[in-house]
Protein backbone atom coordinates (compact mmCIF):
# COMPACT_ATOMS: atom_id res chain seq x y z
CA UNK A 1 0.00 0.00 0.00
CA UNK A 2 1.33 3.45 -1.00
CA UNK A 3 2.02 6.28 1.17
CA UNK A 4 -0.39 8.18 -1.02
CA UNK A 5 -3.03 5.59 -0.25
CA UNK A 6 -2.81 4.82 3.42
CA UNK A 7 -2.99 8.87 4.07
CA UNK A 8 -6.34 8.76 1.98
CA UNK A 9 -7.69 5.38 3.92
CA UNK A 10 -6.59 7.02 7.57
CA UNK A 11 -8.39 10.48 6.21
CA UNK A 12 -11.27 8.74 5.32
CA UNK A 13 -11.45 6.81 8.97
CA UNK A 14 -10.67 9.96 10.76
CA UNK A 15 -14.04 11.67 8.97
CA UNK A 16 -15.95 8.56 9.87
CA UNK A 17 -15.03 8.81 13.48
CA UNK A 18 -15.96 12.57 13.23
CA UNK A 19 -19.54 11.79 11.87
CA UNK A 20 -20.20 8.71 14.13
CA UNK A 21 -19.38 11.00 17.49
CA UNK A 22 -22.31 13.48 15.62
CA UNK A 23 -24.85 10.19 15.20
CA UNK A 24 -24.09 9.49 18.80
CA UNK A 25 -25.35 13.17 19.84
CA UNK A 26 -28.72 12.64 17.45
CA UNK A 27 -29.37 9.21 18.64
CA UNK A 28 -28.98 9.65 21.93
CA UNK A 29 -28.74 13.33 22.92
CA UNK A 30 -32.02 14.71 24.27
CA UNK A 31 -32.97 18.26 24.40
CA UNK A 32 -33.69 19.01 28.01
CA UNK A 33 -31.75 21.04 30.67
CA UNK A 34 -29.74 19.12 33.11
CA UNK A 35 -28.22 21.09 35.82
CA UNK A 36 -26.07 24.09 34.75
CA UNK A 37 -28.11 24.07 31.58
CA UNK A 38 -31.19 26.36 34.25
CA UNK A 39 -28.93 28.50 34.56
CA UNK A 40 -27.99 29.36 31.00
CA UNK A 41 -31.62 28.93 30.78
CA UNK A 42 -32.65 31.26 33.16
CA UNK A 43 -30.02 33.88 31.75
CA UNK A 44 -31.56 33.53 28.32
CA UNK A 45 -34.65 34.04 29.69
CA UNK A 46 -34.06 36.84 31.32
CA UNK A 47 -31.45 38.50 28.69
CA UNK A 48 -31.87 42.66 27.70
CA UNK A 49 -29.12 44.49 25.48
CA UNK A 50 -28.81 46.71 28.65
CA UNK A 51 -27.18 43.97 30.50
CA UNK A 52 -24.89 43.10 28.04
CA UNK A 53 -21.87 42.52 30.28
CA UNK A 54 -23.85 40.14 32.32
CA UNK A 55 -22.73 37.72 29.29
CA UNK A 56 -19.27 37.66 30.85
CA UNK A 57 -20.27 37.10 34.64
CA UNK A 58 -19.06 34.51 36.95
CA UNK A 59 -20.65 30.71 36.79
CA UNK A 60 -19.06 28.93 40.13
CA UNK A 61 -15.73 29.44 38.97
CA UNK A 62 -16.25 29.91 35.64
CA UNK A 63 -16.80 33.17 33.36
CA UNK A 64 -19.19 31.64 30.49
CA UNK A 65 -19.22 33.97 27.35
CA UNK A 66 -18.79 31.86 25.02
CA UNK A 67 -21.73 29.22 26.23
CA UNK A 68 -24.15 31.90 26.52
CA UNK A 69 -23.41 33.88 23.70
CA UNK A 70 -23.94 30.34 22.04
CA UNK A 71 -26.80 29.90 23.95
CA UNK A 72 -28.61 33.23 22.70
CA UNK A 73 -27.69 32.58 19.07
CA UNK A 74 -29.65 29.19 19.41
CA UNK A 75 -32.48 30.61 21.26
CA UNK A 76 -32.43 33.90 18.54
CA UNK A 77 -32.34 31.51 15.37
CA UNK A 78 -34.64 28.69 16.66
CA UNK A 79 -37.14 30.62 18.66
CA UNK A 80 -36.14 28.64 21.98
CA UNK A 81 -33.00 27.30 24.05
CA UNK A 82 -32.85 23.93 22.40
CA UNK A 83 -30.36 22.00 24.34
CA UNK A 84 -29.53 19.39 21.42
CA UNK A 85 -28.53 22.00 19.03
CA UNK A 86 -26.06 23.64 21.73
CA UNK A 87 -24.54 20.01 21.73
CA UNK A 88 -23.54 19.74 18.59
CA UNK A 89 -21.70 23.51 18.65
CA UNK A 90 -19.80 21.91 21.39
CA UNK A 91 -18.97 18.67 19.17
CA UNK A 92 -17.66 21.30 16.69
CA UNK A 93 -14.81 22.33 19.20
CA UNK A 94 -13.47 18.88 18.96
CA UNK A 95 -13.46 19.10 14.96
CA UNK A 96 -11.49 22.38 15.89
CA UNK A 97 -8.93 20.36 18.04
CA UNK A 98 -8.67 17.49 15.52
CA UNK A 99 -8.09 20.62 13.00
CA UNK A 100 -5.24 21.98 14.57
CA UNK A 101 -3.67 18.53 14.55
CA UNK A 102 -4.20 18.12 10.47
CA UNK A 103 -2.15 21.64 10.52
CA UNK A 104 0.54 20.33 12.65
CA UNK A 105 0.70 17.08 10.65
CA UNK A 106 0.64 18.82 7.41
CA UNK A 107 2.96 21.43 8.73
CA UNK A 108 5.54 19.00 10.07
CA UNK A 109 5.30 16.22 7.90
CA UNK A 110 3.81 13.71 10.19
CA UNK A 111 2.40 10.51 8.78
CA UNK A 112 -1.17 9.98 8.89
CA UNK A 113 -1.35 7.25 11.07
CA UNK A 114 -0.90 9.65 13.66
CA UNK A 115 -3.20 12.00 13.21
CA UNK A 116 -5.74 8.74 12.98
CA UNK A 117 -4.83 7.87 16.56
CA UNK A 118 -5.30 11.41 17.82
CA UNK A 119 -8.93 11.20 16.31
CA UNK A 120 -9.37 7.71 18.18
CA UNK A 121 -8.93 8.99 21.47
CA UNK A 122 -10.58 12.11 20.68
CA UNK A 123 -14.04 11.07 18.89
CA UNK A 124 -15.14 8.27 20.94
CA UNK A 125 -18.03 7.37 23.69
CA UNK A 126 -15.74 7.97 26.96
CA UNK A 127 -16.23 11.84 26.12
CA UNK A 128 -20.61 11.26 26.56
CA UNK A 129 -20.48 13.25 29.88
CA UNK A 130 -19.36 16.33 28.01
CA UNK A 131 -21.12 15.53 24.64
CA UNK A 132 -24.53 15.00 25.79
CA UNK A 133 -24.42 17.69 28.61
CA UNK A 134 -24.99 21.06 26.75
CA UNK A 135 -22.93 23.26 28.79
CA UNK A 136 -20.58 20.85 29.41
CA UNK A 137 -20.07 20.44 25.91
CA UNK A 138 -19.74 23.74 25.43
CA UNK A 139 -17.30 25.01 28.02
CA UNK A 140 -15.55 21.97 27.95
CA UNK A 141 -14.60 21.64 24.33
CA UNK A 142 -14.54 24.96 23.27
CA UNK A 143 -11.69 26.00 25.91
CA UNK A 144 -9.76 23.04 25.10
CA UNK A 145 -9.84 24.59 20.81
CA UNK A 146 -9.75 28.30 22.06
CA UNK A 147 -6.45 27.93 24.19
CA UNK A 148 -4.51 25.50 22.12
CA UNK A 149 -5.51 27.46 18.97
CA UNK A 150 -4.43 30.89 20.71
CA UNK A 151 -1.20 29.35 21.40
CA UNK A 152 -0.68 27.87 17.93
CA UNK A 153 -1.41 31.25 16.45
CA UNK A 154 1.34 32.93 19.17
CA UNK A 155 3.45 30.83 18.03
CA UNK A 156 3.25 31.63 13.71
CA UNK A 157 2.94 35.22 14.54
CA UNK A 158 6.57 34.36 15.48
CA UNK A 159 7.58 32.95 12.70
CA UNK A 160 6.51 34.72 9.93
CA UNK A 161 6.92 38.20 8.06
CA UNK A 162 3.42 38.20 6.44
CA UNK A 163 0.41 39.08 8.24
CA UNK A 164 2.42 38.77 11.64
CA UNK A 165 0.40 41.43 13.72
CA UNK A 166 -3.03 39.80 12.70
CA UNK A 167 -1.83 36.52 13.74
CA UNK A 168 -1.04 37.86 17.38
CA UNK A 169 -3.96 39.88 17.30
CA UNK A 170 -6.10 36.60 16.48
CA UNK A 171 -3.73 35.01 19.25
CA UNK A 172 -4.70 37.21 21.85
CA UNK A 173 -8.46 37.31 20.70
CA UNK A 174 -8.33 33.58 21.10
CA UNK A 175 -6.77 33.62 24.82
CA UNK A 176 -9.52 36.06 25.72
CA UNK A 177 -12.40 33.71 24.57
CA UNK A 178 -10.66 30.78 26.12
CA UNK A 179 -10.94 32.50 29.54
CA UNK A 180 -14.01 33.46 28.96
CA UNK A 181 -15.22 29.68 28.28
CA UNK A 182 -14.05 27.91 31.47
CA UNK A 183 -11.47 28.92 33.91
CA UNK A 184 -8.62 26.52 32.76
CA UNK A 185 -8.52 29.07 29.80
CA UNK A 186 -6.38 31.23 32.11
CA UNK A 187 -3.56 28.78 31.18
CA UNK A 188 -3.04 30.06 27.80
CA UNK A 189 -1.31 33.61 29.49
CA UNK A 190 1.63 31.88 31.03
CA UNK A 191 1.89 29.48 28.74
CA UNK A 192 1.75 31.83 26.12
CA UNK A 193 4.54 33.98 28.23
CA UNK A 194 6.87 30.64 28.35
CA UNK A 195 6.45 30.08 24.68
CA UNK A 196 7.76 34.00 23.90
CA UNK A 197 10.87 33.06 26.78
CA UNK A 198 12.18 29.79 24.78
CA UNK A 199 11.50 32.23 21.34
CA UNK A 200 13.47 35.15 23.51
CA UNK A 201 11.70 37.88 21.68
CA UNK A 202 11.07 40.81 24.46
CA UNK A 203 9.08 43.10 23.07
CA UNK A 204 6.22 40.74 22.01
CA UNK A 205 6.70 39.36 25.48
CA UNK A 206 6.47 42.59 27.30
CA UNK A 207 3.27 43.15 24.79
CA UNK A 208 1.57 39.77 25.88
CA UNK A 209 2.09 40.21 29.00
CA UNK A 210 0.82 43.64 29.77
CA UNK A 211 -2.49 42.62 27.75
CA UNK A 212 -3.07 39.29 29.96
CA UNK A 213 -2.15 41.15 33.15
CA UNK A 214 -5.37 43.28 32.41
CA UNK A 215 -7.38 40.52 31.40
CA UNK A 216 -6.46 38.55 34.10
CA UNK A 217 -6.60 41.07 36.65
CA UNK A 218 -10.14 42.09 35.09
CA UNK A 219 -11.05 38.31 34.92
CA UNK A 220 -11.05 38.05 38.95
CA UNK A 221 -12.91 40.80 39.41
CA UNK A 222 -16.07 39.49 42.05
CA UNK A 223 -14.24 35.87 41.90
CA UNK A 224 -15.69 33.53 44.53
CA UNK A 225 -14.04 30.06 45.33
CA UNK A 226 -16.36 27.28 44.50
CA UNK A 227 -15.89 23.22 44.99
CA UNK A 228 -12.77 23.34 47.31
CA UNK A 229 -13.01 24.38 51.06
CA UNK A 230 -9.42 23.11 51.88
CA UNK A 231 -6.29 22.64 49.44
CA UNK A 232 -5.18 19.33 49.45
CA UNK A 233 -2.22 18.06 50.93
CA UNK A 234 1.03 17.20 49.15
CA UNK A 235 0.39 13.49 48.73
CA UNK A 236 -3.45 13.61 47.46
CA UNK A 237 -2.57 16.17 44.83
CA UNK A 238 0.10 13.55 43.51
CA UNK A 239 -2.27 11.07 44.06
CA UNK A 240 -5.31 12.85 42.39
CA UNK A 241 -2.68 13.92 39.34
CA UNK A 242 -1.58 10.42 38.53
CA UNK A 243 -5.21 8.82 38.81
CA UNK A 244 -6.79 11.53 36.27
CA UNK A 245 -3.70 11.37 33.64
CA UNK A 246 -4.14 7.81 34.11
CA UNK A 247 -7.82 7.47 33.76
CA UNK A 248 -7.68 6.68 30.13
CA UNK A 249 -7.14 3.10 31.49
CA UNK A 250 -10.69 2.31 33.25
CA UNK A 251 -12.70 0.70 33.21
CA UNK A 252 -11.45 -2.02 30.88
CA UNK A 253 -14.12 -3.90 29.31
CA UNK A 254 -16.95 -2.20 31.05
CA UNK A 255 -14.92 -2.86 34.32
CA UNK A 256 -13.26 -0.15 36.40
CA UNK A 257 -9.45 -0.60 36.69
CA UNK A 258 -7.99 -0.74 40.15
CA UNK A 259 -6.77 2.91 41.79
CA UNK A 260 -3.35 2.10 42.31
CA UNK A 261 -3.17 0.66 38.17
CA UNK A 262 -4.82 3.82 37.60
CA UNK A 263 -2.07 6.14 39.04
CA UNK A 264 1.03 4.35 37.91
CA UNK A 265 -0.27 4.37 34.10
CA UNK A 266 -0.71 7.89 34.75
CA UNK A 267 2.38 8.18 36.69
CA UNK A 268 3.72 6.70 33.13
CA UNK A 269 1.64 9.20 30.82
CA UNK A 270 3.16 12.26 32.50
CA UNK A 271 7.05 10.50 32.89
CA UNK A 272 6.50 10.06 28.94
CA UNK A 273 5.74 13.24 28.30
CA UNK A 274 8.01 15.19 30.63
CA UNK A 275 10.58 13.11 28.69
CA UNK A 276 9.97 13.79 25.04
CA UNK A 277 10.30 17.44 26.46
CA UNK A 278 13.96 16.96 27.28
CA UNK A 279 14.37 14.70 23.79
CA UNK A 280 13.31 17.85 21.73
CA UNK A 281 14.53 20.42 23.63
CA UNK A 282 18.04 18.90 23.22
CA UNK A 283 17.05 18.58 19.19
CA UNK A 284 18.36 21.26 17.20
CA UNK A 285 16.22 20.85 13.77
CA UNK A 286 12.93 22.58 14.40
CA UNK A 287 12.22 25.08 17.08
CA UNK A 288 8.26 25.11 16.40
CA UNK A 289 7.65 21.85 16.68
CA UNK A 290 9.40 21.78 19.86
CA UNK A 291 7.32 25.22 20.59
CA UNK A 292 4.03 23.63 19.61
CA UNK A 293 4.38 20.46 21.89
CA UNK A 294 5.41 22.60 24.78
CA UNK A 295 2.06 24.98 24.20
CA UNK A 296 -0.19 21.32 23.73
CA UNK A 297 1.32 19.34 26.81
CA UNK A 298 1.62 22.26 29.19
CA UNK A 299 -2.46 22.45 28.61
CA UNK A 300 -3.54 19.22 28.89
CA UNK A 301 -1.05 18.27 31.85
CA UNK A 302 -1.76 22.25 33.34
CA UNK A 303 -5.40 21.39 33.53
CA UNK A 304 -4.89 18.03 34.97
CA UNK A 305 -3.03 19.64 37.62
CA UNK A 306 -5.62 22.34 38.17
CA UNK A 307 -8.50 20.33 38.55
CA UNK A 308 -6.36 18.06 41.27
CA UNK A 309 -6.26 20.71 43.41
CA UNK A 310 -9.85 22.66 42.50
CA UNK A 311 -11.78 18.84 42.80
CA UNK A 312 -9.62 17.85 45.90
CA UNK A 313 -12.87 17.53 48.02
CA UNK A 314 -14.83 15.12 45.99
CA UNK A 315 -14.00 11.50 46.13
CA UNK A 316 -10.83 10.02 43.97
CA UNK A 317 -13.09 8.22 41.83
CA UNK A 318 -14.79 11.08 40.78
CA UNK A 319 -11.40 12.51 38.78
CA UNK A 320 -11.89 8.92 36.62
CA UNK A 321 -15.51 10.15 34.66
CA UNK A 322 -15.68 11.21 31.68
CA UNK A 323 -15.70 14.50 32.47
CA UNK A 324 -11.91 14.73 32.60
CA UNK A 325 -11.27 11.78 31.24
CA UNK A 326 -10.19 13.50 27.51
CA UNK A 327 -7.05 15.07 29.20
CA UNK A 328 -5.57 11.66 29.88
CA UNK A 329 -6.43 10.75 26.31
CA UNK A 330 -5.17 13.84 24.76
CA UNK A 331 -1.53 13.72 26.94
CA UNK A 332 -0.75 10.05 26.05
CA UNK A 333 -1.69 11.15 22.56
CA UNK A 334 0.38 14.24 22.05
CA UNK A 335 3.33 12.44 22.81
CA UNK A 336 2.88 9.80 20.67
CA UNK A 337 2.48 12.04 18.02
CA UNK A 338 4.81 14.24 18.58
CA UNK A 339 7.55 11.32 19.31
CA UNK A 340 7.65 9.45 16.16
CA UNK A 341 9.17 11.42 13.34
CA UNK A 342 8.73 11.38 9.97
CA UNK A 343 11.94 10.79 9.22
CA UNK A 344 12.06 7.36 11.42
CA UNK A 345 9.23 6.20 8.21
CA UNK A 346 11.02 2.67 8.25
CA UNK A 347 10.50 2.23 11.79
CA UNK A 348 7.07 3.07 11.69
CA UNK A 349 6.68 0.78 8.90
CA UNK A 350 8.23 -1.88 10.88
CA UNK A 351 5.53 -1.27 14.05
CA UNK A 352 3.03 -0.34 12.28
CA UNK A 353 0.91 -2.42 12.87
CA UNK A 354 1.73 -2.49 17.32
CA UNK A 355 0.96 1.07 16.84
CA UNK A 356 -2.07 0.82 14.74
CA UNK A 357 -3.80 -2.40 16.96
CA UNK A 358 -2.62 -0.34 19.82
CA UNK A 359 -4.93 2.51 19.30
CA UNK A 360 -7.84 1.01 18.12
CA UNK A 361 -7.77 -1.30 21.52
CA UNK A 362 -7.69 1.90 23.50
CA UNK A 363 -10.84 2.92 20.81
CA UNK A 364 -12.52 -0.10 21.31
CA UNK A 365 -12.62 -0.09 24.97
CA UNK A 366 -13.92 3.14 25.35
CA UNK A 367 -16.68 3.19 22.65
CA UNK A 368 -17.66 -0.44 24.12
CA UNK A 369 -17.16 0.62 28.28
CA UNK A 370 -19.23 3.90 27.27
CA UNK A 371 -22.08 2.71 25.56
CA UNK A 372 -24.31 1.69 28.26
CA UNK A 373 -23.34 4.91 30.09
CA UNK A 374 -24.68 6.66 26.77
CA UNK A 375 -27.96 4.86 26.74
CA UNK A 376 -28.84 5.39 30.54
CA UNK A 377 -27.76 9.09 30.11
CA UNK A 378 -30.52 9.00 27.16
CA UNK A 379 -33.15 7.05 29.19
CA UNK A 380 -32.40 9.51 32.00
CA UNK A 381 -32.83 12.90 30.18
CA UNK A 382 -35.87 11.09 28.28
CA UNK A 383 -37.17 10.40 31.91
CA UNK A 384 -36.11 14.74 33.09
CA UNK A 385 -38.02 15.51 29.61
CA UNK A 386 -41.13 13.49 30.27
CA UNK A 387 -41.25 15.06 33.76
CA UNK A 388 -40.79 18.62 32.72
CA UNK A 389 -43.42 18.54 29.90
CA UNK A 390 -45.88 16.35 32.40
CA UNK A 391 -45.78 19.97 34.55
CA UNK A 392 -46.21 22.04 31.73
CA UNK A 393 -42.70 24.19 31.33
CA UNK A 394 -42.81 26.61 28.39
CA UNK A 395 -39.08 25.70 27.55
CA UNK A 396 -39.40 22.79 25.99
CA UNK A 397 -39.89 21.04 22.49
CA UNK A 398 -43.60 19.37 21.87
CA UNK A 399 -44.41 16.63 23.86
CA UNK A 400 -42.37 13.24 23.45
CA UNK A 401 -44.11 9.83 23.08
CA UNK A 402 -43.96 8.94 26.83
CA UNK A 403 -45.45 12.41 27.75
CA UNK A 404 -48.34 12.08 25.13
CA UNK A 405 -48.69 8.15 26.57
CA UNK A 406 -49.04 9.55 29.90
CA UNK A 407 -51.67 12.01 28.88
CA UNK A 408 -54.10 9.53 27.37
CA UNK A 409 -53.98 6.83 30.05
CA UNK A 410 -56.81 7.20 32.45
CA UNK A 411 -55.12 6.35 35.63
CA UNK A 412 -56.49 5.87 39.21
CA UNK A 413 -55.01 5.67 42.42
CA UNK A 414 -57.10 4.48 45.06
CA UNK A 415 -56.06 4.88 48.46
CA UNK A 416 -57.76 1.30 50.06
CA UNK A 417 -55.32 -0.40 48.11
CA UNK A 418 -52.01 0.80 49.61
CA UNK A 419 -49.86 -2.41 50.23
CA UNK A 420 -46.11 -1.07 51.06
CA UNK A 421 -45.10 2.31 52.65
CA UNK A 422 -41.97 3.87 51.57
CA UNK A 423 -40.19 6.23 54.99
CA UNK A 424 -37.66 8.85 55.46
CA UNK A 425 -35.18 6.69 53.09
CA UNK A 426 -33.13 8.95 50.59
CA UNK A 427 -34.56 6.82 47.48
CA UNK A 428 -36.64 3.66 46.79
CA UNK A 429 -35.37 1.19 44.49
CA UNK A 430 -37.55 -0.88 41.62
CA UNK A 431 -36.40 -4.57 40.27
CA UNK A 432 -37.65 -5.51 36.88
CA UNK A 433 -36.25 -9.36 36.27
CA UNK A 434 -37.60 -9.42 32.73
CA UNK A 435 -36.21 -6.47 30.47
CA UNK A 436 -36.56 -6.47 26.73
CA UNK A 437 -33.34 -5.46 25.16
CA UNK A 438 -35.08 -3.49 22.44
CA UNK A 439 -36.87 -1.47 24.41
CA UNK A 440 -35.95 1.61 26.91
CA UNK A 441 -37.70 0.91 30.52
CA UNK A 442 -39.43 3.35 32.81
CA UNK A 443 -41.33 3.26 35.98
CA UNK A 444 -43.84 5.89 36.96
CA UNK A 445 -45.15 6.63 40.24
CA UNK A 446 -48.80 8.49 39.22
CA UNK A 447 -50.10 10.26 42.16
CA UNK A 448 -53.33 12.53 42.35
CA UNK A 449 -51.38 15.34 41.05
CA UNK A 450 -47.90 14.75 40.99
CA UNK A 451 -46.47 12.47 38.79
CA UNK A 452 -42.46 10.99 38.65
CA UNK A 453 -41.35 9.10 35.81
CA UNK A 454 -37.67 7.41 36.18
CA UNK A 455 -35.54 5.02 33.86
CA UNK A 456 -34.72 1.54 34.42
CA UNK A 457 -30.86 0.78 34.00
CA UNK A 458 -30.26 -2.80 33.19
CA UNK A 459 -27.47 -4.80 34.70
CA UNK A 460 -23.93 -5.07 32.98
CA UNK A 461 -21.62 -8.01 32.46
CA UNK A 462 -19.01 -6.98 30.44
CA UNK A 463 -20.50 -5.20 27.67
CA UNK A 464 -23.73 -6.72 27.00
CA UNK A 465 -27.09 -6.11 29.23
CA UNK A 466 -29.47 -8.45 31.17
CA UNK A 467 -32.62 -9.04 31.63
CA UNK A 468 -32.40 -7.62 35.32
CA UNK A 469 -32.42 -3.90 35.93
CA UNK A 470 -32.72 -1.59 38.21
CA UNK A 471 -34.53 1.97 38.84
CA UNK A 472 -34.19 4.66 41.30
CA UNK A 473 -36.66 7.21 42.19
CA UNK A 474 -34.80 9.72 44.76
CA UNK A 475 -37.14 11.24 47.71
CA UNK A 476 -35.36 14.33 48.05
CA UNK A 477 -38.11 17.10 48.00
CA UNK A 478 -40.54 14.90 46.66
CA UNK A 479 -44.13 14.94 47.22
CA UNK A 480 -45.38 13.07 50.05
CA UNK A 481 -48.72 11.45 48.90
CA UNK A 482 -50.37 7.88 47.49
CA UNK A 483 -48.66 6.51 44.31
CA UNK A 484 -49.52 4.00 41.92
CA UNK A 485 -46.78 3.03 40.02
CA UNK A 486 -46.86 1.90 36.35
CA UNK A 487 -44.23 0.12 33.95
CA UNK A 488 -43.54 1.96 30.67
CA UNK A 489 -41.88 0.32 27.64
CA UNK A 490 -40.32 2.46 25.06
CA UNK A 491 -40.18 0.63 21.50
CA UNK A 492 -39.25 2.69 18.10
CA UNK A 493 -40.93 5.68 19.23
CA UNK A 494 -43.99 3.39 20.77
CA UNK A 495 -45.09 3.34 23.97
CA UNK A 496 -46.94 0.32 26.13
CA UNK A 497 -47.75 1.11 29.78
CA UNK A 498 -48.30 -1.50 32.49
CA UNK A 499 -50.38 -1.42 35.64
CA UNK A 500 -47.62 -2.92 38.18
CA UNK A 501 -50.78 -3.65 40.82
CA UNK A 502 -48.70 -1.88 43.79
CA UNK A 503 -49.85 1.46 45.65
CA UNK A 504 -47.84 2.96 48.07
CA UNK A 505 -47.43 6.04 49.91
CA UNK A 506 -44.35 7.66 49.91
CA UNK A 507 -42.52 10.41 52.21
CA UNK A 508 -40.48 12.46 50.95
CA UNK A 509 -37.43 13.75 52.58
CA UNK A 510 -36.82 17.35 53.13
CA UNK A 511 -33.39 19.01 50.84
CA UNK A 512 -31.26 20.67 53.63
CA UNK A 513 -28.15 21.12 51.80
CA UNK A 514 -28.09 24.57 50.45
CA UNK A 515 -29.90 25.48 46.79
CA UNK A 516 -27.46 25.66 43.50
CA UNK A 517 -27.27 27.79 41.17
CA UNK A 518 -29.33 26.48 38.70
Amino acid sequence: MTEKSKNIAFYLLTGLLVLSSFWSIYKYGVDVPHWDDHAVRNFVDGFQLKSFFEIFSFHNEHRIGVTRIAALNTDWVAGRLNYKALMYTGQLALVGLLGIYIYLKERFKFPALLLFIIALFIFNNSTFENSLWAMAGMQNHWVLFLSVGSLLLLIKSQFTEEGQKLWFVLSVLSSFLAMYSSANGLLTAPIGLLLLFFIGKRKPMLIWLAIHVVLVATYFIGFQSFGMSKRPHLEDFFLNLFALAGSLATPIANINSPMGLTQIIGLINIILAVWLFFKLLFRKNNQTEFLSYIALTSFYLGTMVLISVSRSDYERQVLLTSKYKVYSLLLLANTLFFWIKKEKIEAINKSFAIILVSGLLVFLNLQFSFLDDLKATFRERMADQTNLQLLGVPYLPENNALTEAILKESFITDASKIDSIALQKESIDFFENDLRSESENFVLAKGPTPNQLVPVNPDYVFFKSQSKGTAQLFLYNFPSDIYQLHYLELTDGKVKIYNAQKTIRIEGVPYESAPKNW
